[in-house]
């Protein structure tokens, strides 16, 4: 996974098994940021980052999403908590 911080947003480039996925998160978009493990996932001892960017469209329910899958605890914690110093 590459991960870049940049002065006005975040940069997230992975790939889970032959799916590769890209992100741009501008910092001031970014909502809230939480860890989500499945019961699949604490088995193997990963998680789900979830970056929430606000909502789809002027008076939607639906919310979005980035989710980066299968990091360690660890990395997830990492890159959470570089995202929340430049937030705030």
């Amino acid at each position: 996974m590459k991960f870049q911080i940049q002065r006005r947003q975040a940069f997230l480039s992975y790939e889970v098994l032959l799916n590769k996925s890209q992100a741009s998160m501008p910092f001031a978009a970014i909502q809230n940021i939480t860890i989500q493990q499945s019961f699949y996932e604490k088995w193997f001892g990963l998680c789900t980052l979830m970056v929430q960017t606000g909502k789809r469209g002027y008076d939607s329910e639906s919310e979005v999403y980035t989710m980066v899958p299968a990091l360690s605890l660890q990395e997830a914690e990492r890159l959470k908590k570089a995202i929340l110093q430049k937030v705030r």
